[in-house]
């Protein structure tokens, strides 16, 4: 029986809005004099009023929106993530106004900033597990995608697994809730490298790399995969740009909307 390999964040759940929360409130531990959100702490009760807010605001010029701007901003750059350090790093370009381009750009102000990578990395879990805490609210903040039908159908002829570099504790309930049949997950506690992700799944069932079938939003993954004979797909619904799924197409990854996420798999199996 083939694997179907599907990440969590940005292919089936939407949770950038989650991260941001999670990822302001770290923010703000590490600068305290803050212009964005107002200084002010997310939280269950003023997510809303918070994301939505439209007042106006000295971040990107006088006449522009507050925090409906900062969101919009923050989603433009949400494809160049790679881990949980690079929320201090968008925080600090949209802070100080900072127009990135591409994935070199945004990789310069990254190296830049590097010195506070281990503690807003602490920070940032700390403040996701408070969150936490409440899991049945915590869920309010992730919104799955339109492939959960798809994959339940796809589970009858794939092994449904997860590859992710979020944790299992966080996604479990999620998982549950949507009613996505996954029989196993390579979360961060096997490794945070894809490749590692991969080869636990492939070994726990005994296959080879040409039986899994990998879907993922980032397309920084893929170049050292798809070397290994997986089939490869990026999820264009997730968080990626033009830009990379150009790259995705040159380097043989095929390219999937949720429109065709079930039509694909089925006739690439």
């Amino acid at each position: 029986m083939k694997i179907l390999a599907l990440d969590y964040d940005g292919v089936i759940a939407d949770s950038q809005l989650e991260c941001l929360a999670v990822g302001f409130n770290a923010y703000l531990r590490l600068n305290k004099n803050t212009k964005l959100f107002n200084k002010e702490r997310f939280t269950f009760g003023n997510f809303n009023k918070l994301i939505k807010n439209t007042q106006k605001s000295k971040i990107f010029g006088t006449n522009s929106a507050g925090n409906k701007k900062i969101v919009n901003e923050y989603k433009r750059l949400r494809p160049y993530v790679v881990d949980a350090f690079c929320y201090y790093v968008m925080l600090r370009i949209i802070e100080n106004n900072i127009r990135i381009k591409n994935q070199n750009e945004y990789n310069k102000i990254r190296n830049k900033l590097i010195n506070c990578y281990h503690k807003y990395v602490n920070y940032f879990y700390n403040e996701r597990y408070a969150f936490q805490k409440n899991y049945g609210r915590y869920l309010k903040f992730i919104s799955p995608y339109n492939i959960t039908n798809s994959i339940k159908k796809l589970s009858k002829k794939y092994i449904i697994t997860i590859a992710t570099n979020n944790n299992e504790k966080s996604i479990k309930g999620f998982l549950k809730k949507n009613k996505i049949p996954v029989r196993a997950i390579a979360d961060s506690s096997i490794s945070t490298n894809k490749v590692k992700q991969i080869e636990f799944i492939k070994n726990s069932y005994n296959a080879e790399f040409s039986d899994i079938y990998f879907v993922d939003d980032q397309v920084s993954h893929f170049p050292e995969i798809i070397k290994l004979g997986v089939n490869c797909f990026l999820a264009t619904w997730g968080y990626n740009n033009k830009e990379q799924r150009k790259m995705a197409k040159r380097i043989g990854v095929g390219l999937l909307s949720e429109k065709d996420f079930y039509k694909k798999l089925v006739i690439n199996k």
